[in-house]
């Protein structure tokens, strides 16, 4: 082991290492770069199924997203990406030749709560916050505006795009959509009033839930990923929209690494247990296999469960979907995490804007991830 692993940490050895002579599937490696620079090309010997069409398949490194950007406009190459900002020009990059198509995901995007935060979580466990907070996204307008059409609205834990047998009715119909009305009733049917800043806080004396104390201030910390316009001009409207409701807003960026290390799972005690809602799915936040479920997400102890989400029932749900043999658990799951909110749903943003050669064939875009260049060919 210790052997194939230093052989395989060795990069700029790959086109000539012996090891890799042994293939098995449609395409061979004839040269590989560590700077990204790859060549594939068709395998004559494979005699199985999803043969290669083309002889040679490059695979081109760019320094920048600017640099792509012009290698497209360039026509230097057949199959690129473009920033989702770039859509509005899109009619440019059809008179090129290219089919401009929105590659999306089997995913869902969501900031996480932190019910563990000592200052907010026990604000963030009462349900009619979480459903107050929901119904101030506006998420056909941040989805056909800020992401240009780039990104589709997402009401629950179950991946909407494309429709699916897994989805609940309630989730497929936006149980939360957006009403700041709805929000503000909701807030003070429940003892919260305006302060003299304009922020809703605990009314002395009110009931506003268990652990929350009288003045207690609607304030919420959004950490989110850097290096992205349309996330920068998402959490901007969405701070707009949250402060003239009423809901105080502090937004801080930072890049993806720092993001996923600042959010550890957490007791309220520990020092690193400040961080509250962080948005880390400018690509979408969780990719799920051919059948999603859960159990990593939203069960107690799940190893990606952020906020500590906990709630016995969806425990129970979850448990379901892994044992029952038909899709109604996992629509029971759906409709439960759609009304329950163990996180803010936002907008999922495509996997990427990809740019093809109108006479590039093979190419549809997997909605798990995946991409399959041996299918790639030319029209005859």
């Amino acid at each position: 082991w210790e052997y194939l692993i230093a052989e395989g940490e060795d990069l700029s050895g790959y086109a000539d290492n012996p090891l890799f002579d042994t293939i098995s599937g449609p395409l061979a490696l004839e040269s590989f770069s560590d700077s990204g620079k790859v060549t594939l090309v068709k395998n004559d010997a494979y005699d199985g199924d999803d043969a290669a069409n083309a002889e040679t398949i490059n695979f081109l490194p760019y320094t920048s997203t600017d640099a792509e950007v012009a290698a497209v406009r360039a026509g230097e190459v057949d199959y690129g990406y473009i920033p989702t900002g770039e859509l509005a020009n899109a009619g440019q990059y059809e008179d090129l030749g290219y089919d401009v198509v929105n590659w999306d995901g089997w995913a869902i995007t969501y900031l996480p709560y932190n019910f563990n935060n000592p200052t907010m979580g026990a604000v963030y466990s009462q349900l009619y916050v979480r459903q107050a907070l929901q119904h101030l996204v506006d998420q056909d307008t941040i989805s056909d505006v800020v992401w240009h059409g780039a990104a589709n609205p997402g009401y629950g834990p179950v991946p909407q795009d494309p429709d699916n047998k897994f989805l609940s009715d309630e989730q497929r119909d936006n149980p939360y959509p957006f009403d700041p009305d709805a929000a503000t009733t909701l807030l003070e049917d429940n003892g919260w009033t305006l302060g003299s800043d304009g922020v809703y806080v605990c009314e002395t004396g009110a009931d506003c839930g268990e652990g929350i104390e009288d003045g207690q201030a609607l304030s919420i910390t959004i950490l989110t990923q850097s290096g992205n316009t349309e996330t920068d001009n998402m959490f901007a409207a969405m701070k707009s929209t949250f402060e003239e409701s009423g809901v105080g807003v502090t937004v801080k960026e930072a890049p993806l690494n720092t993001v996923l290390g600042s959010i550890p799972s957490c007791e309220s005690d520990s020092p690193e247990c400040t961080w509250e809602l962080p948005f880390f799915g400018t690509a979408g936040s969780w990719y799920f296999p051919a059948y999603p479920t859960g159990e990593q997400l939203f069960s107690t102890g799940g190893g990606s469960n952020f906020g500590s989400y906990s709630d016995a029932e969806m425990d129970e749900l979850i448990q379901n979907t892994l044992a029952a043999g038909d899709e109604t658990a996992m629509q029971e799951y759906s409709a439960y995490g759609a009304t329950q909110l163990p996180v803010m749903w936002v907008p999922n943003p495509v996997y990427q804007v990809s740019v093809i050669d109108s006479g590039l064939t093979g190419v549809e875009q997997d909605s798990l991830g995946n991409f399959h260049p041996q299918r790639w060919g030319w029209e005859k």
